[in-house]
């Protein structure tokens, strides 16, 4: 499924076999537009709300301030329930200003999920699907289906966490 905005979309793929959202953002396009665009994601696949996610970032060129991110963790509280903290979301980019923008997200909401930042999205998918007490997308058989079109793609090698 595919979102546009004026000057951007994402790119959703479901994968229920490990259960996580893979996004391929691409383009410039800001919080309002994920404002708008989420609770209609939300909506069509409820079962989002407890999958992990990985979001690519690396054709990305807008900016999504952190109040929008506090944001929307309200609206999924207020459509799903609390969040669980368990739930595990990968930002693949190499801006390395997007360390700061996760600090502030986890900051403003701090046990909606597990953040982290990573330069490619093979080390991010090990780490959302990783065999671990309590995360929900914990994956047995982490080659359970093809990946996104878009998820061979290297990205930068180096590993940034944010905790």
């Amino acid at each position: 499924m595919i979102q546009t905005f004026s000057d951007g979309a994402i790119e959703w793929f479901i994968d229920r076999d490990r259960r996580v959202l893979f996004g391929h953002w691409s383009g410039d396009f800001g919080g309002e537009d994920l404002l708008e665009a989420s609770p209609v994601l939300w909506q069509q696949y409820p079962e989002l709300a407890e999958y992990g996610a990985i979001h690519d970032l690396l054709d990305f060129t807008g900016i999504v301030e952190h109040r929008y991110a506090r944001e929307l963790t309200r609206r999924l509280a207020e459509l799903f329930g609390e969040p669980n903290p368990h739930r595990r979301t990968a930002i693949v980019a190499v801006d390395p200003m997007k360390v700061f923008e996760l600090k502030a997200t986890k900051a403003d909401a701090p046990e909606s999920r597990q953040l982290r930042l990573f330069g490619n999205n093979t080390v991010a998918l090990e780490w959302v699907t990783a065999d671990e007490p309590d995360n929900p997308s914990a994956c047995s058989r982490p080659n359970a289906e093809r990946l996104p079109w878009w998820f061979e793609r290297k990205g930068a090698v180096a590993k940034l966490s944010v905790r």
